[in-house]
């Protein structure tokens, strides 16, 4: 009796193995048996580049390659994450000269823009720019590493702005009116208009370069306002407001430029007159804001201080005018 029992268990047993095992392998079967997706789709926002400061074709390359990304996957959506450095001046702290250029960047090459979104990215010990290729359905990054604001001084004085005011946007020289003119003479003499010969009457280019068509349809003329308005883009009107915003305070407007290539005294009336824009737009005094020279700078360029009661006036920190070539220089 007792060895019928065993041997029943026993056979019990081994039916029972036997079933799990046809179960585990059927499992594993219809697991092998289904359809492996050739691009399994993405759960995450995909970086595709990260970094610091860039030049002008460095930026230019990595938006092309941005919108390559973007083409090759035309359901994604391209994310811009910009980041401020701690060492930017005030005058930044509420913009991203990053991301300007990079909208000017794609302008140029007239991108569309419709699957492009940017984002804030607040502050990180230094200037950074992340760039992610975002699936639908995949959640869209946000900013990381992030370090707080950095707060403005309020009892001493310190470099709020600094602004180039030397060419536009179009690489035209704004201060082209204010070169000396022995300096102007010169340049004539060494650089002359490019000359032209007659021929029959017709007037044509003394060299064989192809002649670029120009369109027919006039451009838009700026106006007086506009024209002003670009000349005066240096000078940042939010100085003024910085002023106003804080009892008792002064700014200083220190400006450099090459006083043996411009007429300093006519800069320094084109100065007086961005700082006259600066008040006006704030409404405050002009006896508020001070312009001094700084001296010597390659490319002219402003400075504005913010100064609190009994705070130090800023000392002008000009460059180092470099040697003149010597006659034997390239020989």
């Amino acid at each position: 009796m007792g060895g019928q029992n065993m041997s029943s268990i026993k056979l019990v047993r081994i039916i029972l193995l036997t079933l799990v095992s046809a179960i585990v392998g059927f499992s594993q079967q219809a697991e092998d048996d289904m359809p492996v997706s050739a691009n399994p789709q993405p759960k995450v926002a995909i970086k595709i580049d990260e970094f610091g400061k860039a030049g002008d074709c460095d930026l230019g390359a990595r938006i092309d390659n941005l919108f390559t990304q973007l083409n090759n996957n035309p359901d994604a959506t391209g994310y811009i994450i910009t980041y401020s450095g701690k060492d930017f001046l005030p005058s930044d702290y509420e913009r991203s000269p990053m991301r300007e250029r990079i909208v000017k960047g794609m302008a140029f090459r007239k991108y569309d823009t419709s699957r492009i979104v940017f984002v804030d990215g607040g502050f990180r010990e230094t200037v950074s720019t992340e760039l992610f290729l975002v699936p639908p359905g995949v959640v869209a990054p946000s900013s990381s590493e992030t370090v707080s604001k950095p707060k403005m001084p309020k009892r001493k004085t310190f470099l709020w702005g600094r602004s180039g005011i030397g060419f536009n946007d179009e690489g035209s020289d704004i201060l082209d009116e204010f070169i000396l003119p022995e300096v102007k003479a010169k340049q004539d003499a060494e650089f002359p208009a490019d000359s032209v010969v007659e021929n029959d009457g017709n007037t044509e280019a003394s060299n064989d370069a192809p002649v670029e068509e120009v369109s027919d349809a006039p451009e838009p003329p700026f106006s007086p306002e506009d024209i002003q308005d670009l000349r005066f883009l240096w000078a940042n009107e939010k100085f003024g407001s910085e002023i106003v915003g804080r009892k008792e305070a002064s700014g200083i407007l220190i400006f450099y430029a090459d006083d043996q290539y411009y007429d300093i005294s006519r800069v320094r009336y084109f100065v007086e007159e961005g700082k006259s824009r600066i008040a006006n737009s704030a409404k405050l005094d002009l006896s508020r804001i001070q312009v001094i020279y700084g001296g010597y700078r390659d490319f002219p360029e402003a400075e504005f201080w913010i100064v609190p009661p009994g705070g130090e006036i800023p000392l002008a920190k000009p460059d180092e005018r470099p040697e003149p070539a010597s006659e034997t220089d390239g020989q």
